[in-house]
């Protein structure tokens, strides 16, 4: 513990910072997830799937609301204005809340053909957009520190809203007959208590004045990316909304639980990528790209054997997560598990996109894999049930990544002279031998004790051939150097 702590000391501030993001990211959903098996036994699985329909919607009307102004557009204007940021970070926010106070009015006015859509009733609107604004003032606020490395106080708001949610969601579920109202209370209001003066300090005018060029830059910039975050959302999570159509919201809650236990390795790809993303934007800039390279097969090798670990262990999570209810779900986690796999390539290959600034081809790219998802989602639920829906989510997933693949190439082409970034055919080759081992691991969720003994043969082999496997690591290592 000394050494660690002497380590630990005199690691450099970036790399600290790096550490404390990821454990941010963990803290923030993971706690969430401990506490899934506690609400999947309060709540039924069609109360659960309409909980699960209120946060998929507020996760698609957050994008059109606030044009997601607090993600890529900001992270790239805080590196490109770096000596005027908090004008520019004033100008953003103020945007935010113009525009979010703009679609909130049009809701109000034409309240009564929304509601049908969402079926969702009008109270449990008016609280979603009060969440999206306290939300997205905290996304800016977090965006920020990220960038700057100042992490202290962001874990620390972290840990108690991640606290705070289910110890509230317990409380109200308990003390109140309507659980699905308690729970969706009880979420805005720990969101509000924990970041609602952030929010408030937008209008203290602290720091940073409006600025009309800034407003036209994140204009020009992120409108057209808005159907690029809507079409991920879509391949997320519109699955549940026509699953709760075309199934039932029973089903859709079996769904949402799978996605659930799917989440924690979503937790990992983004508290990575929270960390990972800064530091490649700067590699771009400097022209760093066989760091880039070597780097990212690393991180995509470790993301892809934390994928097949929770696929092997699919039965377990699931038994551990929910009641028999919900067993149907452990038939979803492998598509899903995959499904996430690419999400992270695919974010390798977008951000060139950001940064070079070619929202256009981004938007297309991703209304194509939005498009095909959602055709594919309506014959195969219909025909086949909510199984076929992570099954029809990784196949969109992988010709996602497919299609920003060769809008990159055609940036770098144009930007870079078509520069090779990444080792595509050892890509390709770690794809391969994931997808082909996951499925194959699933076709022994019915044999528990061979699934069991191939694992523990895995980690004597592992363990045995440890000094050899490190030798290999260092030789490679050395080599590329």
């Amino acid at each position: 513990m000394i050494k660690f702590l002497r380590k630990y000391r005199d690691m450099p501030v970036t790399v600290k910072a790096s550490l404390w993001f990821v454990v941010c990211g963990f803290l923030q959903k993971g706690i969430s997830l401990l506490t899934t098996p506690i609400f999947s036994r309060l709540l039924t699985t069609e109360e659960y799937g309409v909980v699960s329909i209120f946060l998929t919607w507020n996760n698609i009307i957050i994008i059109i609301a606030t044009l997601n102004l607090a993600a890529g557009v900001y992270l790239r204007g805080l590196i490109k204005y770096s000596n005027d940021r908090d004008n520019f970070t004033a100008s953003l926010q103020s945007l935010f809340v113009v525009c979010t106070g703009i679609v909130f009015l049009i809701y109000i006015i034409f309240r009564n053909y929304l509601n049908v859509l969402f079926d969702l009733p009008t109270k449990y609107v008016c609280v979603m957009f009060a969440d999206i604004l306290v939300c997205t003032a905290f996304q800016f606020w977090s965006a920020r520190q990220r960038v700057e490395y100042q992490y202290t106080k962001l874990v620390a708001l972290t840990l108690a809203n991640a606290l705070l949610k289910p110890t509230l969601g317990i409380l109200f579920i308990l003390f109140f007959e309507d659980n699905v109202s308690a729970r969706i209370y009880s979420m805005v209001l720990a969101d509000s208590i924990t970041f609602g003066y952030l929010f408030a300090s937008i209008f203290a005018h602290k720091g940073g004045k409006f600025s009309v060029k800034y407003w036209k830059y994140a204009l020009n910039y992120n409108i057209p990316l808005v159907p690029h975050y809507l079409s991920q959302i879509v391949l997320n999570q519109a699955d549940r909304v026509m699953i709760n159509s075309l199934c039932g919201s029973s089903d859709a809650g079996i769904y949402s639980l799978a996605y659930s236990a799917a989440a924690v390795m979503t937790i990992f790809n983004q508290s990575i990528l929270n960390s990972f993303n800064p530091w490649m934007y700067q590699s771009i800039k400097e022209r760093k790209y066989k760091d880039i390279k070597t780097n990212s097969l690393y991180l995509l090798i470790l993301v892809a054997a934390l994928n097949l670990l929770l696929i092997f262990f699919a039965p377990e999570a699931i038994s551990i997560l929910a009641p028999k209810d919900y067993y149907q779900a452990i038939w979803v986690i492998p598509p899903v598990s995959m499904s996430v796999y690419f999400t992270f390539m695919y974010s390798l290959f977008a951000n060139f996109e950001f940064y070079y600034e070619k929202t256009k081809f981004m938007m297309i790219a991703s209304v194509f894999g939005a498009v095909l998802n959602i055709i594919l989602n309506y014959f195969f639920v219909s025909a086949f049930g909510f199984l076929a829906a992570g099954y029809t989510t990784l196949v969109c997933y992988l010709c996602y990544c497919i299609a920003h693949y060769i809008v990159m190439k055609r940036i770098l082409k144009s930007e870079e002279n078509g520069i090779n970034v990444y080792n595509i055919k050892s890509m390709l080759l770690i794809s391969t031998l994931f997808v082909a081992a996951g499925f194959g691991i699933m076709l022994l969720y019915n044999h528990s004790y061979v699934r069991y003994a191939i694992f523990g043969i895995m980690v004597i082999i592992l363990i045995a051939y440890r000094r050899k496997i490190w030798h290999l690591i260092c030789t490679i290592r050395e080599i590329k150097k």
